[in-house]
């Protein structure tokens, strides 16, 4: 019997919220259509320089006051440029003019914000090293045996000492250089080539390399770790032939997380070490996708990767949420997106610098708000937590209404206010529905 009276005023009372809950969910859906229809009208895109053809071998990297430096090559004038943005305006200059240089560039700021550059000498076939002491350029030779130097990737240790992974293209092997205080050390990695086409390094909390690089020999993606005696190797994904455009960031465990291109697939692919074996996915399939891959951790170890699209010729950009992949194409303008590279500021927000091919400029690109969505997902406890509370409480005080315990005037407040927490409930899941879809 009390449960019949109970369903029959709740029937009674809900006719309105229910009404409520069909406004909201229209809304909703015609939210969600306009959301779609400008799901990347958070990216704000420039050109940064437009003075000849310019913007090959991007490299970016943002400094605390989230203020983005940029190393490319000027092919026009074959030159090594340096772009940095100081608050209002680009500033752009030439670093390094001896003869065809600035390939292959990559960028890393030092603890006090100064840019250092590892880049390719074409002319003279070596790699090449430029850092910024506050008031001019240093420039030296860092390997010059035979020809050294192709897909150079750049990282600094708790001194500000550069590390260098590279390839060397006489021989075939994967290489790395480190500043040992007046000289560089430049040991072979992997001789097994050829093999080091494509590197990305990093450095763990000991300082140790770690390398991802293509085995063109296999069709391989490998990965070497120093140890602290040797370099540990190991074959990542062989699965048909992958790892080109590889791009490597370790997280706070010293996990390592590889974004990279699948040749065989045409897809963008993403391998995460577990701490046994190799978790690898698909992370985009939508034609031949994944090249000039670059890839971050955010601060919630969540990678976000930048990447050209040669089907459409766009700049496309993945974030995983941590349920699922959120794709968007950045800039789809001409033909634009190669030679991308990001980084992320202190708010976890992407910063990509890349080349238009259409126009031989130098593009910029900036998330200008938080990515990722901060509503919990669909089926989170809270929307299990709260339900379970409002419900029994609305059942009580229509038994204590019925008994003449409580006034219906307290009785319609009370009930009012736990109503509107079921609505809020439910558009909160909704809204978690549609920012994670």
């Amino acid at each position: 019997m009390f449960l019949s009276e109970v369903i029959d005023y709740l029937r009674d009372q809900m006719r309105m919220t229910f009404k409520i809950l069909l406004l909201c969910l229209a809304g909703l859906l015609l939210l969600s259509s306009a959301r779609r229809a400008n799901a990347d009208s958070g990216w704000k895109t420039t050109t940064v320089d437009s003075d000849g053809d310019v913007g090959w071998y991007t490299s970016i990297a943002v400094d605390p006051s989230d203020r983005p430096h940029i190393s490319y090559h000027d092919k026009t004038k074959g030159t090594l440029k340096y772009a940095v943005w100081n608050g209002s305006t680009w500033n752009t200059s030439t670093v390094d003019s001896n003869g065809q240089v600035g390939w292959d560039t990559s960028l890393k700021l030092d603890s006090s914000g100064f840019p250092h550059i590892s880049y390719y000498d074409n002319t003279n076939g070596v790699l090449r090293y430029a850092w910024w002491d506050g008031s001019s350029w240093i420039m030296s030779v860092v390997d010059y045996e035979k020809q050294v130097g192709w897909y150079s990737s750049l990282a600094l240790d708790l001194r500000d000492f550069p590390h260098i992974s590279y390839y060397d293209v006489t021989d075939g092997y994967l290489k790395y250089a480190k500043w040992m205080g007046s000289a560089w050390y430049t040991p072979d990695v992997d001789t097994s080539g050829p093999v080091g086409e494509f590197t990305s390094l990093a450095l763990d909390l000991s300082n140790y390399a770690h390398i991802s690089y293509y085995d063109r020999k296999n069709g391989d993606l490998k990965y070497a770790v120093w140890n602290g005696s040797t370099w540990d190797i190991s074959i990542v994904d062989s699965e048909g032939d992958v790892g080109q455009w590889s791009s490597l960031a370790l997280d706070q465990n010293d996990r390592a997380h590889i974004s990279y291109y699948d040749v065989t697939d045409g897809d963008l692919k993403y391998a995460v070490w577990n701490g046994s074996t190799w978790d690898i996915s698909i992370v985009d399939s939508e034609g031949d996708v994944g090249q000039c891959t670059s890839m971050a951790l955010d601060t919630k170890g969540h990678p976000h990767i930048s990447y050209f699209d040669p089907t459409n010729r766009n700049l496309k950009y993945a974030v995983f949420t941590g349920y699922s992949w959120s794709i968007s194409t950045i800039d789809s303008v001409g033909e634009v997106g190669w030679c991308a590279s990001m980084a992320l500021d202190a708010d976890d927000n992407p910063h990509i610098s890349y080349y238009d091919i259409t126009n031989g400029d130098l593009k910029y690109a900036v998330y200008s708000e938080s990515f990722i969505p901060e509503l919990p997902p669909p089926l989170n406890y809270y929307y299990i937590i709260i339900p379970a509370i409002v419900i029994p409480l609305l059942a009580i005080t229509v038994f204590l209404v019925r008994q003449g315990k409580i006034s219906r005037k307290f009785s319609k407040i009370l009930f009012g206010v736990l109503i509107l927490a079921l609505i809020l409930t439910v558009v909160a899941w909704l809204l978690s529905l549609f920012q994670f879809s």
